[in-house]
């Protein structure tokens, strides 16, 4: 499990690292990601990458912390319970952003979905 954090780390640090190296508008977290990605994929399509067996750690370790996420948000719980005045006289304003956000990254996902579908639908039917 050690190997598993030190992996989705140092993605995540790497990402870092790069975003602000080259000022690029992507969050370091995202390009973090898309590293841990492609080292997922290498360790899957690749026999000398995938050898060790510690490798499949990573997906042991993401499984665990996704089974505790629910932990993370117990601050941002606390916060909005010491801040319940200002939700009272902001409430609706609040709710309406977040409908309207929900709304807007759901359209978004599934304009981006539709989009690749017809681009690789369109590969595939090259072939």
């Amino acid at each position: 499990m050690l190997f598993g954090i030190a992996v989705i780390l140092l993605c995540q640090l790497i990402g870092n690292i790069t975003s602000h190296a080259f000022q690029l508008p992507v969050p370091g977290p995202v390009l973090g990601l898309v590293l841990l990605l492609v080292f997922l994929w290498a360790r899957d399509n690749f026999a000398p990458v995938s050898s060790s067996p510690a490798y499949y750690s990573v997906e042991k370790t993401g499984k665990y912390i996704l089974a505790n996420m629910s932990i993370l948000f117990v601050p941002a719980s606390v916060g909005i319970i010491q801040k319940l005045d200002i939700f009272a006289h902001n409430g609706w304003t609040i709710a309406i952003a977040i409908m309207a956000s929900t709304i807007l990254a759901l359209a978004a996902s599934a304009y981006t979905f539709i989009f690749v579908a017809r681009l690789v639908g369109s590969k595939e039917s090259d072939k």
